[in-house]
């Protein structure tokens, strides 16, 4: 015998994995974005090492480094404007799983 809370949460199962799929794609947004910020500080000296398989001078390096920060000055204006028009929830449910993809291809 099923009880109402039994029956409930079969009926809300589809509506559970849409929370959860929510909130694993809202973390792997705030995952990424904090990797894009954190992965210059170990790598850095590497990547200045005459080792290297990228070798780059202190001047590229610190392009490479602004080029991240001039990002976040252009992209606020377009995702303003496409979360105004599809909405907030639907771009962060995009945009999350898209950035993560980004980092796995650069890692």
């Amino acid at each position: 015998r099923y009880s109402t809370v039994m029956v409930h949460v079969r009926y809300t199962d589809w509506g559970l994995w849409c929370q959860v799929f929510a909130g694993i794609s809202v973390s792997m947004g705030s995952f990424a974005a904090a990797t894009l910020f954190g992965w210059v500080t170990p790598i850095l000296p590497h990547l200045l090492s005459p080792e290297s398989e990228i070798p780059m001078t202190p001047q590229e390096a610190s392009w490479m480094i602004s080029f991240a920060e001039f990002a976040n000055l252009i992209t606020p204006i377009p995702a303003g404007i496409m979360a105004d028009r599809f909405g907030r929830k639907p771009m962060i449910l995009v945009s999350a799983p898209l950035f993560s993809l980004g980092w796995c291809i650069i890692l």
